[in-house]
């Protein structure tokens, strides 16, 4: 018996009062004063992850939704990674609180009030230490709740105890302990409690990218009323009434983690919320409420979040109407990602924001994320490296072979590296091509064919003005690459991002895609108007020539007369003049 009294006082987190010698705690007619003569050991159900039924595991696929401000915000309720080890029950140190204690006689029924006091960092500590007088030989259910919880160093009730029942305040975390124990006179007398939850948790996390917000706070929440929050329990602690009542809210300030750097890779700011969420069990959650009020100050990407709720929450897997049902003693993680719009590479190398720049300066829209040391973004140029006359990426020669075409294909592959070894005698001596002898400025051999093209290929005149491209601002970031003409399948991918292009084609024709529509704005097809708002926004720069004449052929002879279309052609570089180069480069 020793063993164990022994191990378990190992796990204990905080020992109460322990005895000095029998005499002292004997009293009022030879009762125990169980002040002094037992010893009460705490520990605390450790939270399991979140788990997920058939019925609402939908809960757990992304939820994208407009916050109708430029941004988008990700929502999901997944299980909570802090506790993914916790496969579990088990001990964990008690949580700072109040708590109380008191004892049911198994003969009679009779409640005995005993102990309160506050645990701070795993250490009892009495409001007033009293004596507490109980029978010795008699069997009694010791009865512990944590009965306060303290926000900003002030203590709110989380329970309402009117003597023969116990009222739960909803969102409280409350939790409870019972041990039947025999009162004896051992000097050794122990009686530990295992506190169970009776709540869910849900942690608040939002994650942004490239930037962290700056004032993150909010001052509460937003709901329907919650199911089983109005809860009441006999003195044992078993349940007796629930119905629904207020949904539980909570405010604070975030932990940001990692310390803001700008940087060329998205970076992920994880933001979590210092106070937990909790939940009744059996209650549901809706994850698309959007139900975060934030403070005046508080700001994402240069813009005001404290709007963010008024916004229509419409989602793509269920509306408002998704919901989850928490269990008791399992945590999970209400995971909110907010995307801006647009990021930008600035001339410093590093990508963000306008609203996050902070005296960089814009140089191009990423079109694909740097997300690691090693992986390389792309970006696409702000302003037009010229207009030339029309060129394709993807003629043949009279022999039949590619010529310039990328070597993962037209509109699978990335840079025409045409560009880019514009001046690298070996890139075209392996290619089987005469090395360009034109020096910048001079002219008139771009204008000229390369012999044996067919379709009269020009010559370099579109690789060259985007070798020499000059952005809006001087590049200072080593980083940044060279800037080349990009393939289809880039084009594909800005415009897919941007301009919300649609991939649903109706037809190939040959080696094009194909819309019902020549119209360049045609909301069907995608959004011109959106896409151009990306780049006007910058002082200076100017938004990418994109028509499409009628009747212009595709290299294989398709023609599409009666549709907008990207061809074997690079995108924006087709039949006839003033054809706008605008490149990208890697960064």
């Amino acid at each position: 018996m020793k063993r164990n009294i022994l191990k378990l006082a190992c796990l204990a987190v905080a020992v109460l009062l322990a005895a000095c010698s029998s005499e002292d705690m004997v009293g009022e007619g030879k009762k125990v004063d169980v002040s002094k003569g037992i010893t009460f050991q705490f520990s605390e159900e450790r939270f399991l992850p979140g788990t997920f039924s058939g019925a609402t595991r939908a809960a757990m696929q992304p939820q994208v939704v407009d916050l109708g401000n430029g941004m988008e915000a990700e929502m999901t309720l997944e299980p909570d990674s802090s506790c993914m080890g916790n496969t579990r029950a088990g001990d964990t140190p008690i949580s700072d609180g109040h708590y109380m204690i008191y004892a049911i006689k198994t003969e009679d029924g009779q409640r005995y009030d005993g102990l309160k006091g506050e645990v701070k960092n795993g250490k009892f500590i009495p409001d007033t230490p009293t004596p507490w007088y109980l029978e010795p030989g008699k069997e009694y259910t010791f009865v512990c709740w944590k009965d306060k919880i303290e926000y900003n160093g002030t203590y709110y009730p989380s329970i309402a105890d009117n003597g023969t029942e116990i009222q739960v305040n909803v969102g409280s975390n409350a939790m409870i302990g019972t041990t039947v124990h025999t009162v004896t006179y051992d000097d050794e007398d122990v009686v530990p409690f295992q506190m169970k939850h009776l709540d869910a948790r849900v942690r608040v996390q939002f994650n942004t990218y490239t930037a962290p917000m700056k004032n993150a706070e909010i001052t509460g929440l937003a709901g329907d009323g919650t199911i089983n929050a109005d809860r009441k329990f006999d003195l044992k602690g078993n349940l007796t009434y629930a119905d629904i009542s207020s949904f539980p809210s909570v405010a604070g300030t975030f932990g940001i983690t990692p310390a803001y750097t700008p940087s060329a890779q998205t970076v992920v700011y994880k933001h979590l919320l210092k106070n937990s969420l909790y939940y009744p069990d059996g209650s549901h959650i809706s994850i698309l409420d959007g139900p975060f009020y934030w403070t005046s100050t508080s700001t994402l990407y240069g813009k005001p979040v404290s709007g963010y709720r008024d916004n229509s929450t419409n989602g793509s897997a269920g509306g408002i109407g998704l919901y989850s049902t928490l269990q008791k003693n399992h945590s999970y993680t209400w995971k909110v990602n907010i995307r801006p719009s647009v990021l930008y590479l600035f001339s410093d190398g590093t990508v963000g924001t306008l609203g996050d720049a902070d005296g960089r300066h814009p140089i191009g829209i990423v079109v694909k994320e740097k997300t690691s040391e090693s992986d390389k973004g792309t970006a696409i140029a702000l302003t037009s490296a010229g207009d030339v006359n029309s060129f394709s990426l993807a003629q043949q020669t009279s022999d039949g072979k590619p010529f310039l075409k990328p070597v993962t294909g037209v509109t699978d592959g990335e840079e025409i590296a045409y560009s880019t070894n514009y001046y690298n005698p070996s890139y075209f001596t392996s290619k089987g091509k005469p090395v360009p002898t034109v020096p910048p400025g001079e002219w008139s051999d771009l204008f000229t064919y390369y012999e044996g093209s067919n379709g009269n290929q020009s010559k370099h005149q579109a690789f060259y003005i985007a070798n020499q491209y000059t952005p809006l601002h001087p590049v200072t970031g080593a980083n940044v690459g060279k800037w080349y003409i990009p393939t289809d399948a880039e084009w594909k991918q800005v415009l897919t991002r941007y301009g919300a292009l649609q991939n649903n084609f109706i037809g190939n024709l040959g080696t094009a895609w194909e819309w019902p529509s020549t119209n360049p704005n045609d909301y069907g097809v995608w959004n011109k108007t959106k896409f151009d708002a990306y780049f006007t926004n910058v002082s200076g720069a100017t938004a990418p020539k994109i028509t499409w004449p009628t009747g212009v052929a595709c290299v294989d002879g398709s023609a599409l007369s009666d549709g907008l279309g990207i061809c074997y052609v690079q995108m924006l570089s087709y039949g006839g003049n003033d054809v706008d180069v605008r490149p990208f480069v890697h960064f």
